[in-house]
């Protein structure tokens, strides 16, 4: 049972719980609260951010187009086969490492010779799906590693962004918080 106005999409990740997350809270994890360090922080979000990633991509169904996805690019500066996620399988130099929970611009559609769209490839639209999948899982498992004090904040800057306050999504790649 649930109120109205209830979003459902978000209820319905919300009782999804990554199991490593699950695990972690279930052996004592720490909340980040006020008076934690900010590197301290930094690297509890960052492994928040790996187990929720993990989580999305480990339900997706593993075929030649995820691998694609999260493979990594050797063509890019830097980029050594080592460079995985703190706590998963995915390289950083990939599309999905690069941008995991779609904080960038979607990429305009393409035109044809006649100015009409080209559709997004198969690639493209399994990366928006996962992306979009995983800022869900972010946003509504936030509260079970941050103090009740912190999570004010943050549900007064959701509140913003739901409102659109001072027109504040148009600087926002994807027209939501970030």
């Amino acid at each position: 049972m649930y109120t109205p106005g209830t979003n459902t999409d978000r209820l319905v990740v919300l009782l999804d719980v990554p199991k490593k997350l699950e695990q972690a809270l279930a052996k004592g994890m720490k909340k980040i609260g006020p008076r934690c360090l900010r590197e301290n922080a930094e690297v509890v979000l960052k492994i928040f951010e790996d187990m929720c990633l993990e989580h999305v991509v480990g339900q997706e169904i593993a075929d030649k187009l995820l691998r694609k996805l999260t493979q990594h690019n050797p063509t890019l500066p830097g980029a050594t086969a080592s460079t995985t996620t703190s706590h998963g399988n995915i390289s950083k130099s990939s599309l999905l490492g690069k941008d995991p929970w779609g904080d960038e611009v979607i990429p305009d559609k393409k035109q044809d010779e006649d100015g009409n769209d080209i559709e997004y490839t198969d690639l493209q639209l399994l990366l928006f799906k996962i992306q979009n999948k995983t800022h869900s899982y972010l946003t509504a498992h936030l509260s079970r590693i941050v103090h009740p004090a912190i999570m004010v904040k943050v549900k007064e800057m959701e509140m913003k962004y739901e409102e659109n306050v001072d027109d504040l999504r148009k600087d926002s790649p994807r027209n939501r918080m970030p």
